[in-house]
């Protein structure tokens, strides 16, 4: 898959999730004013820069802490992961409680710092109030919802790692029953071709920079002592006095769709089995 596509696909949640942040403020601000008159819909205006910091704090200190403890998720170190979570949410909770208190006793203040109009302060300071009171529910939200949106990553990142070996596994058990069907099909004398066909395997899973892959090729050797993964490279590619017979390239070209399919099956099965 295309890193590009990988991406889009990736952003699209968070851009869906602005696009409702932006849709909440467009309705709340249509229905204030509709609704309760001008002078509401300024104090909310009034109020939408001091509220919008918190917000941010309070997303920030979501994802602080949602990286620390998916630090120690990963490394199995699941004693600190619940210390971890029990700071973030008591230090979180002291944080806001303190800066909602601070909000409670100075927002006639702070309205005032903000040039609000004299019409409208007094409907600020109460809609503002309103949202001190709120402010640990507002913190203990964020926090929650960024530690629970990590742990749904890395429990899919434990699925796929996983999966993979197995997904490895069956697509090359169908390449080889591929290769193995066309060594019946292209050459006839099971003589000089059988000990080639009975040593096709699939090899073990091995990690190469930083990935995993199987590989399928002839192992060990014929009777007379020639290498298996010689005699088929000499058969697919030919040799001055031998015309190529391309059988494995043949054999991966017609299995590769079969493969994808059989990795697929294998990936939903997994994925059902975590349902």
């Amino acid at each position: 898959e295309k890193p590009s596509r990988a991406l889009l696909i990736f952003s699209i949640p968070m851009i869906i999730g602005n696009l409702f942040q932006q849709a909440y403020t467009i309705v709340d601000s249509a229905i204030v004013g509709r609704y309760v008159g001008e002078t509401a819909l300024a104090a909310v205006g009034a109020s939408y820069a001091l509220t919008s910091i918190f917000i941010c704090i309070a997303i920030g200190g979501g994802i602080g802490a949602s990286v620390i403890i998916s630090h120690h998720f990963g490394g199995h170190n699941y004693g600190r992961m619940k210390t971890g979570i029990r700071t973030a949410l008591l230090s979180f909770l002291f944080i806001s409680l303190i800066l909602g208190g601070i909000g409670l006793i100075f927002s006639q203040q702070i309205m005032e710092v903000l040039n609000t109009p004299a019409d409208a302060i007094d409907i600020a300071v109460t809609y503002l109030n309103i949202y001190f009171l709120g402010l640990p529910f507002l913190f203990m939200y964020n926090i929650l919802s960024s530690m629970f949106i990590q742990e749904a990553m890395l429990r899919q990142d434990a699925i796929v790692e996983e999966a993979v070996p197995e997904m490895l596994k069956a697509g090359g058990a169908v390449m080889q029953k591929a290769q193995q069907e066309e060594i019946k099909t292209r050459f006839n004398s099971r003589r000089s071709t059988g000990a080639l066909l009975a040593s096709i395997k699939v090899s073990a899973v091995k990690e190469i920079d930083g990935g995993k892959r199987v590989e399928i090729y002839p192992n060990g050797k014929d009777k007379h002592g020639v290498r298996n993964a010689e005699k088929g490279f000499v058969l697919n590619y030919g040799r001055s006095n031998m015309p190529a017979r391309p059988w494995f390239t043949a054999a991966n070209e017609k299995a590769a769709d079969d493969v994808v399919s059989e990795m697929r099956r294998v990936w939903e099965e997994k994925q059902n089995e975590e349902r």
